[in-house]
């Protein structure tokens, strides 16, 4: 039940800003006045009609946190995924201003609808709604994963929440806003002429800033920096659609200039839509010619050390991508797949590729290029500099494959400096390239075509260098162009440089570590099968440490790195426990469990597809090549290598190989459940009976089963699995089903 308020009470005056009436909050209200907000320290008001404790009628209107005042939505220990509500919501109110808002403890902080012209000018936001996390350091869940396809109904803000979203307008400010420790920022949709600056959304386990149909915007000075989730350094490398910034369903001619968007899922993840594409979405009769996230130009950022890609731009026409920073992005600098008129000019890039699958690894990516301009880039240790290919049938069939021509023509690749100790430039496929000037360094640096790219030039033409070097020409100016629109003061870039590249992405169960305060870390497993956990920051002073369970426990100690607790079971069957560990006064606590048996584990190469051949599968088990192995718990989490990695095996490669693992697994009497996670085929069998199958090639999934044991038992367990290319996982887990 909302309340109108009176506003004639005590004036606070500031300076600078403007004299309002303060009003003290004391439940669910409605303002239609200017005012300032006072609200008790220990107060705390649920949303429980789901539209906003606080709204905001009537235009022109400045409403203002007093000093010292948060609006509180739940207690600070529930659960994130169980917040709900927004904070505040406002409804056609053109020209409002809101001013250094605190929110904490709901779905949504700020909801902003149809109000032209509004800011938001100062705030903090934190604790609000986020995902609990399902994967973790050895294996990941795809059930993480995030699936930002569909927006129209707001589902954006309905299921994942935010700091602020906006939505149906034009003419937002919104700069000096923090946002900690919850999934989303700033989400914009179809929202235009609009201007995000000097703003810090870091640390999330979403997006940063997500835009959707939203066209015209300057971005600028922000920081939004380690905004992730499914990511387990060396182990697996997805990002699960996470970014810094995130620009989907046709968000065209907006300025993305001088933001850092570093150790996300991507730094900025650009897809023209399903709409565009003709996919679902778009209106009878609708026009595909040159629909997409188009003419953004994309100046002077920095996207480095992504899970998946520095700068992701697909299905998409005319963008200008100039003055950024590529550095140590796990799959490639920049992926472009099916984009047109892109222009990639004066960037950097550096070490990326080193955890890229399939065709996508190295500086530059693009499927089915047409109208590319690569001019005056500099690449330095790159998996491969520059990799092009078109395979003729991917996506021609769509709306938006038949309305624009997909052929690879007027691609110029020109006075590029690639050092490299291989490929420099692959070009796949049936390809139009032209190379002038490129100058290549390094041992083994080459340019490679690979078959049937026969009709490859590598040597430009006369008219083509005429037209690059007007490109060239034109880079300046829209460079300048894009810088003359920047906003702010901040200085994001390189703020966070002295945390590392990936290996500074430590996920917890609500997302990235903000490398703040201690926190427990697992550490993965040694080879005596002992559960090792760290502790971060390595300045971190331990007070206490004690572990429960039947397990032994040794930590160790070093002056120059982390404390490391390794956990050791010598028995067989499932044990659990818990790490207890109180640092700097915090306290914290790391649960696990083992799952061990005398696992004999045979891996081997598979020189053919197990799901088409049959008979090939126990071919290569019985082969020459197969190798057996011992280990006490299946937790083979091989990411882009192989099981010899793990396993210290030789001569299984990285991709297109098998595993056999048989054991014997002790259980007490009770309720299990089997979790086995592949990726990709698997089958489980129990004391000789098949139980679970999914023998395809897919990402990492969970399947289960479970049993019923009258009486201690001991299971007889098979496990059959095929890696044919990408991340590489399989694990077995058991836990007790709980009855009544």
């Amino acid at each position: 039940m909302f309340v109108s308020l009176l506003l004639a009470t005590t004036v606070a005056t500031f300076p600078q800003d403007p004299v309002l009436p303060v009003v003290e909050v004391t439940g669910p209200m409605v303002i239609r006045e200017s005012c300032e907000l006072q609200i008790a320290e220990d107060a705390i008001f649920a949303d429980d009609e789901r539209d906003g404790v606080i709204r905001i009628n009537g235009d022109n209107l400045t409403v203002r946190f007093a000093p010292g005042s948060v609006l509180r939505g739940a207690p600070a220990d529930e659960a994130q995924d169980q917040r709900t509500g927004i904070g505040i919501r406002a409804d056609k109110a053109d020209g409002l201003t809101l001013i250094n808002v605190q929110v904490t403890g709901y779905h949504t902080g700020v909801v902003l609808s149809q109000c032209h012209e509004a800011q938001i000018l100062g705030g903090n936001f934190w604790g609000n709604y986020a995902q609990r996390l399902q994967s973790n350091a050895m294996r990941e869940v795809t059930a993480d994963w995030l699936y930002p396809h569909q927006n129209n109904r707001r589902e954006w803000e309905k299921q994942h929440g935010a700091a602020i979203s906006v939505y149906n307008s034009k003419g937002i400010v919104i700069r000096n806003v923090m946002v900690r420790e919850q999934q989303n920022g700033i989400l914009l949709s179809q929202v235009s002429r609009s201007k995000i600056f000097d703003n810090d959304a870091s640390f999330l386990s979403g997006w940063g800033l997500a835009m959707w149909r939203s066209s015209g915007n300057v971005i600028s000075r922000n920081a939004f920096d380690y905004c992730i989730r499914g990511y387990s350094h060396g182990i697996y490398n997805r990002g699960q659609d996470s970014a810094g910034i995130l620009m989907f369903e046709e968000c065209s001619k907006n300025v993305i200039v001088e933001n850092s968007a570093t150790h996300g899922g991507d730094g900025l993840f650009g897809f023209a839509g399903d709409g565009a594409l003709g996919k679902r979405g778009a209106p009878k009769d609708y026009d595909h010619r040159r629909k997409g996230n188009n003419d953004n130009l994309i100046v002077g950022n920095d996207f480095s050390f992504a899970a998946a890609h520095g700068l992701e731009m697909t299905f998409s026409f005319g963008n200008w991508i100039a003055e950024n920073h590529f550095e140590g992005n796990a799959i490639c600098g920049i992926w472009g797949g099916f984009s047109q008129e892109m222009y990639v000019w004066n960037n950097d890039f550096v070490a990326n590729g080193d955890a890229g699958y399939g065709l996508e690894h190295g500086g530059i990516n693009v499927d089915h290029p047409r109208n590319l301009w690569v001019l005056d880039n500099r690449f330095s240790k790159d998996h491969c500099g520059i990799h092009l290919w078109r395979f003729p049938g991917a996506f021609a069939d769509l709306p938006w494959g038949k309305a624009n021509n997909l052929q690879s023509e007027h691609v110029f690749l020109g006075w590029n400096t690639l050092e490299t100790e291989g490929m420099a430039i692959l070009a796949r496929g049936e390809l139009e390239v032209y190379l002038h000037e490129n100058s290549l360094h390094g041992p083994g640096a080459q340019v490679v075509k690979e078959a049937p790219s026969a009709t490859l030039p590598l040597e430009s033409t006369a008219l083509m260098v005429v037209e690059a070097n007007e490109y060239r020409q034109s880079g300046p100016k829209m460079v300048a162009q894009a810088r003359a629109q920047a906003l702010g003061s901040a200085n994001p870039i390189g703020a966070r440089r002295h945390l590392g590249g990936r290996e500074s992405i430590l996920m917890q169960e609500w997302g990235p570590w903000d490398h703040e305060g201690p926190s427990l870390f697992f550490h993965g497993i040694r080879e005596d099968g002992a559960h090792g956990y760290q502790l971060m920051p390595t300045s971190a002073r331990v007070e206490e440490m004690a572990v429960t369970g039947e397990v032994d426990f040794r930590p160790e100690f070093s002056p120059d790195g982390p404390a490391t607790f390794w956990i050791i079971s010598d028995d067989l069957g499932v044990v659990e426990y818990a790490l207890e560990v109180r640092a700097d006064g915090i306290p914290l606590i790391a649960e696990g469990r083992f799952v061990t048996a005398d696992w004999r584990v045979m891996a081997f190469p598979l020189t053919e597809d197990p799901r088409k051949k049959k008979k090939s599968w126990s071919k290569a088990v019985a082969s020459e090549e197969a190798q057996e192995f011992r280990t006490q718990e299946l937790q083979l989490a091989m990411g882009s290598g192989s099981v010899h990695d793990i396993l210290g095996g030789s001569g299984v490669p990285v991709d297109h190989f098998g595993i056999l693992a048989r054991g014997g697994l002790q259980l007490p009497r009770g309720k299990w459940r089997l979790k086995v996670r592949s990726d990709d085929g698997m089958r489980l069998y129990v004391d000789g009976e098949l139980k679970l199958e999914d023998w395809t090639h897919h990402a990492t999934k969970e399947h289960v089963f479970e049993i019923r044991l009258p009486q201690p038992t001991t299971l007889p367990i098979r496990i059959e699995y095929f890696e044919l290319d990408g991340a590489a996982h399989l694990s077995l887990d058991v836990e007790k089903v709980k009855t009544n």
